[in-house]
């Protein structure tokens, strides 16, 4: 007897059951794909590791080495003799070590610079003391009419060169010109006075212009003569007296 053929209602229903299950089983292939592959993936790692066994070593480092590497005093070679002076059979000197590092390399002695000698200062070479310069200023003097009871002089002091100079000028007077009464010098600043018995000495507040000169005013209490000067220099050089 002949089965019955299934209808059409039959065959849509089952296209349907199987479209309701197609996502499940996308899935479940891939997953079954990324099993294998992480299978794969941790075989192929520990196959790595087994047969590499242990990390390569890296370069060796030296280890630290000892002062000797027997207990024998350094200074004594091998066979008990000391080293010769030319280094031949002797031991040589240990390098010195650093504490739990590599052997530190060893400090090569130097024999001490000589000091370098200091230049001594040479004999006759001293340089001859500075001369006097001679004074550029002239000075001349005149004694002068006094007045009754008073005797005068007057010191010029001329400047022919082309700077300003300081003047210092001396006068010498012997007992009979009397004391010294007055002083001044017209239109500038009064010199100072420094006297030693009979000896004067004035200098300028200011120095002599250049090309200029000055009159310096002595008045003196007359004694048993004329105001005139036993010595008289002007800067060290020597004036003359009328």
């Amino acid at each position: 007897m002949e089965e019955p053929m299934p209808g059409a209602g039959e065959t849509e229903g089952r296209r349907v059951g199987l479209l309701a299950y197609a996502p499940w089983i996308v899935i479940v292939v891939g997953a079954a794909v990324m099993m294998v592959l992480f299978v794969i993936a941790a075989a192929a790692f520990s196959g790595i590791r087994t047969g590499s066994g242990r990390p390569a070593a890296g370069p060796e480092l030296p280890s630290a080495m000892s002062p000797l590497a027997t207990e024998e005093d350094p200074a004594v070679g091998a066979d008990g003799d000391p080293p010769s002076p030319d280094g031949s059979g002797g031991s040589a000197a240990p390098a010195s070590t650093g504490a739990g590092t590599g052997a530190a390399p060893a400090a090569t002695s130097r024999a001490p610079r000589p000091a370098s000698p200091s230049a001594s200062p040479r004999a006759g070479t001293a340089s001859p003391p500075a001369t006097a310069q001679p004074s550029v200023l002239a000075g001349s003097y005149r004694v002068r009419e006094g007045w009754p009871g008073l005797s005068a002089g007057e010191l010029t002091v001329d400047n022919p060169s082309g700077t300003a100079q300081p003047w210092t000028a001396t006068l010498s007077f012997p007992d009979r010109a009397g004391e010294l009464r007055a002083y001044w010098v017209d239109g500038v600043p009064q010199p100072t006075l420094r006297r030693s018995g009979g000896r004067y000495v004035f200098t300028g507040a200011i120095p002599l212009g250049a090309r200029a000169s000055l009159r310096l005013q002595l008045q003196f209490h007359h004694s048993n003569g004329p105001a005139r000067p036993a010595e008289c220099s002007v800067n060290g050089a020597s004036c003359t007296v009328h």
